[in-house]
């Protein structure tokens, strides 16, 4: 407790019990978990922590998000491709790739007690994707939804082993391996002034460890490797059977197409014949017509010859009576 000028008493947030202040940091995101590091000693050692059980979690999170979704998926392989949660599977199966990756960049050093799981920013992404996939029933592909923790992981890993692993290779103990009558040194046999630390005969030699971990993460990364293959195998295959679709499709449109020409090209010869035949009734009609009016001229004549003669005939008959 410190006095401040007005002499009341101010609680210092690095005299709380541990329990307390790891409680109050669980409610921060991990990227300032990661950023609080640089407080002091106290924050330092208590963010690491945190840090490094996050990443913990964050694997058993994954497996249980990807038994959560496996228990949905039909049995049959080929019912599985076309099943409404495949993309859910494939984007699992990307993370589970990275986070090998991960963990073959960090867990050595972490184990060793040199380091923390460093990047939070991949932590809050990583549980951000998970949280998503439990609520969304149809999530972008793959390769969208992880643009963001690709580029963020793969910058944090290149960056680990640029700038951070030569300074924590010095921190790393040499060790001496004895196998029968040979004493393997990781130094060299001139020796050095630096001390050789003995190893225990009841455990494993921490490059032993290190060396079991290296292999058990490289299997790791081999079965994710083989889980990636075969999602991108199912997507090449799907992407062959729509394109053998599409072609097919577009066969039977340009067969359709030319039956179409045919069509209009018979139609257009109907049109063509049925307006020969309109010219040539149209023609026809006009002759009609002109001999209808020669006709009529006819009928007029003669019926004004037939009047003439009438008339003549009734002045006649009128003399002859007078």
């Amino acid at each position: 407790m410190a006095a401040d000028d007005d002499g009341k008493q101010s609680l210092n947030i690095r005299n709380l019990p541990k329990e307390v202040f790891n409680k109050i940091l669980t409610y921060l995101q991990f990227q300032e978990v990661s950023e609080i590091r640089l407080v002091c000693h106290s924050f330092n050692v208590e963010a690491q922590a945190i840090l490094n059980q996050g990443f913990a979690r964050v694997h058993k999170y994954h497996a249980f998000v990807q038994r959560q979704i496996k228990g949905q998926l039909p049995r049959r392989e080929s019912e599985r491709r076309n099943h409404q949660l495949a993309r859910h599977v494939d984007i699992l199966s990307a993370i589970e790739t990275r986070l090998s990756l991960l963990g073959m960049t960090y867990l050595r050093y972490i184990d060793m007690g040199l380091c923390c799981f460093i990047p939070g920013k991949v932590l809050d992404e990583l549980y951000h994707i998970l949280q998503t996939l439990q609520c969304t029933c149809q999530p972008p592909r793959a390769h969208e939804f992880l643009q963001e923790l690709r580029d963020i992981s793969s910058m944090a890993m290149e960056h680990f082993e640029e700038k951070i692993v030569p300074s924590l290779k010095q921190k790393m103990p040499s060790v001496r391996l004895t196998l029968g009558n040979f004493n393997v040194n990781s130094e060299s046999e001139a020796g050095t002034s630096s001390a050789i630390v003995p190893l225990n005969n009841t455990q494993p030699s921490i490059r032993a460890i290190s060396l079991r971990e290296e292999i058990t993460n490289m299997h790791t990364l081999i079965r994710s490797h083989s889980n990636s293959m075969k999602v991108f195998k199912r997507e090449l295959n799907e992407m062959q059977s729509k394109y053998s679709m599409q072609r097919k499709n577009s066969r039977e449109l340009a067969k359709k197409v030319l039956v179409q020409k045919k069509r209009c090209k018979i139609q257009n010869k109907c049109l063509s014949d049925l307006n020969t035949r309109l010219l040539e009734e149209e023609r026809k009609v006009d002759e009609l017509s002109s001999k209808l009016l020669s006709q009529g001229k006819t009928m007029a004549e003669l019926n004004d010859r037939t009047w003439n003669v009438t008339e003549g005939e009734k002045a006649r008959r009128g003399e002859k009576n007078g």
